[in-house]
């Protein structure tokens, strides 16, 4: 994300990751700096954050090893199953 090329690229990713957070209103805000944003909450500020950089995912996706994209996958499952008990 952060380049030679473009090394602003991360502080825009993180003004759009922060702008659908705080698009979502205090309480979600609060609760996302505190780590006890639901998992609805986050998807909605990953939905977010992609309207406002669509390309956002792939740059970071790229970045990423299968097997490392698994294993973020089954974090989130964690965190979302968990957030249901």
């Amino acid at each position: 994300l952060g380049t030679a090329k473009d090394p602003q690229a991360i502080n825009r990713m993180l003004e759009a990751a922060f702008g659908a957070l705080e698009s979502l209103g205090e309480p979600a805000f609060r609760a996302f700096l505190q780590d006890r944003a639901q998992p609805l909450e986050v998807v909605k500020m990953l939905r977010g954050t992609a309207r406002a950089m669509p390309r956002v995912y792939g740059a970071a996706l790229s970045n990423l090893r299968p097997s490392e994209l698994v294993a973020l996958l089954g974090r989130f499952a964690v965190f979302a199953v968990g957030a249901r008990a």
